[in-house]
């Protein structure tokens, strides 16, 4: 089968969770026997939209396949109101025109164009919907509002998204309100068809296909969703000796916690730290914080809440860390992982990474991170979003080591087992999975009333509006 995935970046030049599960996608189908193809979104800019051509290799089998690049040449492509790209999706139904697909896997759009789906199925292609994270329903792309940094459940509409969106640069001023409220409908429909025009859609979890369906006010019955884990190379059970306390612990013998990743307030970083500031006694716990701001004055944000709210040596900064030595880094010497993230995440790898170094999980109530808590009994959840509810977790687990233990127990117990429970597999696993939901995509093909509409629709006078509106939203920002 000739198979198309397309994602916002692939390695080397983009690395990240679904950027590393992509290409254990591309390479396990591969390995499988099939003629893979990657379109990828790029960070390189150079002031000219263009297509550039590399190829990946699988090094298990040698099998290699073509990556083709698409390049943008605008000012903030990532920015929502240029999620529409004429150009790039020009450059889309080319390189679908060379490679000739039997069925595509979207997993991305940022960075390209947000009518993928679309574009394919103008050319008969269905396409499997993989869906990452909750870009496609939200203009700041994940949900949490800027002015409360607190998680939003309101539905993908003019009001509020389009006041709220205002707050990332730049200030568009030049868009009147009723050219913004034409343009925040058009992302929502244009993102909605994304997910009626594929026979399957796929998500790491089960709640976060429930979760868009929501925002978009679609009828989440009316979607084939299917859960398909990431893939990632699994380590072995790596535990460090730690002391436990007979009783509670206390400032002589700290409850160690670890976090590791990287630190943002979508992450929840400054969340953590200030909810350690609440517990009863901080000088109970020590925090080993392994990793890298999202930006620079972050970092300063943290050090200014350590300085002024916790006492001297309750953290420790280790700075950006190599995830394949965290079994001999400080962070693998804790009791706890805890995350405080208050973004609505569709898995978590970073759960699993915990786990193989023998800790016991502390995680918020919401996303992907409450529904695998729920299955396991090695996490234990808190209010996202909420510091105070974090402290008396902290303080809980500090009261009762055995608690702590019992945590630490199940997370090795989980590896030591090979239970994949809440847990993401292996490479081959994965891309086995897919390719029966792309195999069962061909089989459907693409939803025929949804594929009547699009073709009804004048595509010709679509694409001259977007570009103008597009070149007018550069020619404004460069002012």
């Amino acid at each position: 089968m000739k198979i198309g995935i397309v994602s916002h970046g692939y390695p080397p030049e983009l690395v990240g969770g679904t950027e590393n599960s992509v290409q254990a996608l591309a390479r396990g189908l591969a390995r499988l026997g099939h003629d893979v193809f990657v379109v990828a979104g790029s960070m390189e800019f150079d002031e000219t939209f263009h297509r550039s051509l590399a190829r990946d290799e699988d090094p298990d089998s040698g099998t290699s396949f073509p990556v083709h690049r698409i390049h943008r040449g605008d000012l903030f492509f990532d920015h929502w109101q240029k999620s529409a790209c004429p150009q790039v999706g020009q450059h889309f139904e080319d390189i679908l025109r060379e490679e000739q697909p039997d069925v595509i896997n979207v997993q991305h759009w940022i960075r390209l164009t947000r009518d993928l789906v679309a574009r394919a199925a103008r050319q008969g292609v269905p396409s499997v919907t993989t869906l990452n994270d909750l870009w496609t329903t939200c203009l700041v792309a994940f949900r949490i509002r800027p002015d409360t940094q607190q998680f939003c459940d309101s539905a993908l509409k003019p009001f509020p998204c389009a006041g709220c969106a205002a707050a990332l640069p730049p200030d568009a001023i030049w868009m009147g309100q009723t050219r913004l409220i034409q343009v925040v409908e058009d992302f929502a429909k244009d993102t909605r068809r994304e997910f009626q025009l594929a026979p399957v859609v796929t998500a790491p979890c089960a709640g976060h296909v429930h979760a868009a369906s929501t925002f978009l006010g679609l009828d989440a019955s009316a979607i084939e969703a299917c859960v398909v884990t990431p893939a990632r190379k699994l380590h072995s059970l790596s535990v460090q000796d730690v002391e436990l306390p007979k009783d509670s612990f206390s400032p002589q013998t700290p409850l160690v916690l670890s976090h590791f990743g990287i630190w943002s307030p979508l992450k929840g970083t400054d969340l953590l730290l200030e909810a350690i500031a609440l517990t009863r006694d901080p000088k109970r716990f020590r925090l080993e914080l392994a990793g890298g701001p999202s930006k620079p004055e972050f970092e300063t944000t943290l050090r200014d809440i350590v300085r002024a709210k916790l006492p001297k040596g309750a953290v420790t900064f280790h700075g950006r860390y190599e995830a394949e030595r965290l079994a001999g880094h400080s962070v693998a010497g804790a009791h706890l992982f805890v995350t405080a993230t208050r973004a609505h995440e569709s898995f978590g790898l970073v759960l699993d990474e915990a786990i193989e170094l023998g800790l016991g999980c502390l995680v918020p109530d919401h996303g992907a991170c409450g529904e695998r808590a729920g299955q396991v009994d090695w996490a234990t959840t808190f209010a996202t979003g909420d510091a105070s509810s974090l402290a008396t977790l902290l303080d809980q687990v500090a009261d009762n080591p055995l608690q702590v233990a019992d945590l630490r127990a199940a997370a090795a117990r989980a590896v030591t087992d090979q239970d994949f429970t809440a847990r993401a597999q292996g490479h081959s696993v994965m891309a086995e999975a897919m390719l029966a939901h792309l195999e069962r995509a061909v089989e459907l093909g693409i939803p025929q009333s949804h594929l009547k509409a699009l073709m009804a629709e004048d595509w010709e006078e679509r694409e001259v509006r977007l570009e103008t509106l597009n070149r007018y939203w550069d020619t404004e920002a460069s002012l």
